[in-house]
């Protein structure tokens, strides 16, 4: 949310009972680690690789940010919103 500085976590629910997960899953996943150790490279080229997924598709475009103007060196993962 803007003008919050602390991260919240959010939860997605996934497919119905406990079946697999959706293939695209395991994907994101990686993406997502990418992107908390600072490789945003290849966290964009992982999610940009699923563009039906739309987490993967926000997590993509924050990763285009982050390589325009990279986050401070103490970054925590959080991603700061400029707008509402």
């Amino acid at each position: 949310m803007k003008g919050k500085t602390q991260g919240l976590e959010v939860y997605e629910l996934i497919g119905e009972g406990a079946g697999p997960a959706p293939a695209y899953v395991a994907v994101y996943e990686k993406a997502l680690a990418a992107y908390f150790a600072g490789e945003f490279q290849q966290a964009m080229a992982l999610a940009a690789s699923q563009p039906e997924d739309p987490p993967s598709v926000v997590l993509a475009a924050r990763c285009e940010v982050y390589l325009a103007t990279p986050p401070a060196a103490d970054w925590g993962g959080v991603y700061a919103f400029e707008t509402k």
